[in-house]
């Protein structure tokens, strides 16, 4: 099988630098190798061209109108070749076999009913803001409290690789198996081409903040897609470059996750009433990080939600 690896950038020179060197230094490395840079300037391409002079990566500068990495991914798509599509981010490390173990997994489905295959984060989760919790006993009940209010709430939490009647993901973390699941984490997945003779990446807004979501969850209605532990990475979540403000995060969460619910879920009363019970998980969170930035996104997301979706 030819594989082909999509990398969008947006304006982190240094991180895509460091994320194409490990991919190069693959043990299986892909056939062909595509950046698609809606950065300000072509400063990565000067870099790409000194760093990596021997290898062969396709650059396509592309100054999008539209935030987000899904339309670049659309144009990863159309301009790639391969039978086995990576959809890659700029701010993880990759370790040497990742690229073979989940090749490995396509190559065993010889009646090719999986559509798309996620690798494994090996680093745990960012850590609480540290400037209310200056002690141990405070970082500890703070986690605690918002692990309680992740549960309770129906949000987004560490799981089987489902999805909650909110239509909050669970993200599959740390098993040492092979597993079906529902959810593929963007940038350690890839899918097969067929995958996209039906599907796009939703280019929406509103989708920006659930797009892996949103497509893994669509692929799964028609493929099976499966995680494999043994294709590992490093996520550097705490990269500042590109990230919004939390306010702009807090906002286009709530947004989002409605997005996704009239979306693809049943639109049943038992799907609304959870996502709103979510809300309100998403409202105590706010308050608990003491941030007036996220109280104040949380309350905009949901008026935002009343005026341009209900209403």
């Amino acid at each position: 099988m030819k594989i082909s690896a999509v990398i969008p950038t947006k304006n982190r020179v240094q991180q895509l630098i460091e994320c194409i060197k490990s991919i190069v230094a693959q043990s299986l490395p892909p056939d062909e190798l595509i950046i698609v840079d809606g950065s300000d300037t072509q400063e990565a391409y000067l870099k790409i061209k000194e760093e990596f002079y021997q290898e062969k990566i396709k650059y396509i500068y592309a100054k999008l109108n539209i935030a987000g990495a899904n339309p670049a991914r659309n144009i990863g798509v159309r301009n790639s070749s391969g039978d086995i599509i990576f959809f890659l981010e700029d701010d993880i490390v990759y370790d040497k076999d990742f690229i073979k173990e989940i090749v490995k997994v396509f190559e065993r489905d010889s009646e090719k009913k999986i559509g798309g295959v996620m690798g494994n984060v090996v680093n745990t989760r960012a850590p609480a803001p540290k400037r209310i919790l200056r002690k141990l006993y405070l970082r500890k009940l703070y986690a605690n409290l918002n692990l309680l209010i992740e549960h309770i709430f129906l949000l987004p939490i560490v799981g089987n690789g489902g999805f909650r009647a909110s239509g909050s993901p669970t993200f599959i973390q740390g098993a040492k198996e092979i597993k079906n699941v529902n959810f593929l984490f963007g940038g350690l997945t890839a899918y097969r081409k067929e995958v996209f003779k039906d599907l796009t990446f939703d280019e929406n807004p509103n989708a920006m903040l659930v797009d892996d979501e949103d497509f893994s969850y669509r692929v799964s209605r028609k493929y099976q897609i499966v995680y494999t532990p043994y294709a590992e990475v490093i996520h550097n979540r705490l990269s500042p470059i590109g990230s919004f403000s939390r306010y702009t995060r807090a906002k286009m969460t709530v947004q989002g996750r409605y997005y996704m619910l009239k979306k693809n879920f049943p639109q049943t009363l038992k799907h609304t009433l959870a996502f709103w019970w979510s809300v309100i998980g998403y409202f105590l969170q706010s308050i608990m990080s003491m941030n007036r930035e996220n109280i104040k996104g949380v309350i905009s997301g949901v008026s935002d939600i009343k005026r341009v979706f209900i209403e």
